[in-house]
């Protein structure tokens, strides 16, 4: 089970602490370009008293920045692999025009 926004975390406006914490430091991984398809990290890590986390976070054109919290890495994985797999539609279709 994936939960949405609100990312959960630690603080008083929980995902909102969070979501800045991790979304400006050098995620795992990455893609995209906010320009044109959205921008797409995820992080792996600990959060001291709170476990492992597993989030994907997103920001499109417009500077809305969203965020996905999962379960377990794998779980983000798949999650990730079907980002990954858009990407590249997007990017086929981008090369036709």
């Amino acid at each position: 089970m994936t939960r949405k926004n609100p990312i959960q975390g630690p603080g008083k406006y929980e995902g909102e602490l969070f979501l800045t914490r991790y979304a400006s430091e050098n995620p795992d991984d990455e893609l995209g370009d906010v320009q044109d398809f959205g921008w797409y990290g995820n992080f792996s890590g600990k959060v001291k008293g709170r476990g492992p986390f597993h989030l994907i976070v997103a920001e499109d054109s417009q500077g809305f920045v969203t965020g996905q919290t999962f379960p377990t890495e794998q779980a983000m994985r798949a999650e990730w692999e079907r980002i990954e797999r858009a990407y590249e539609q997007f990017n086929d279709y981008a090369d036709l025009e």
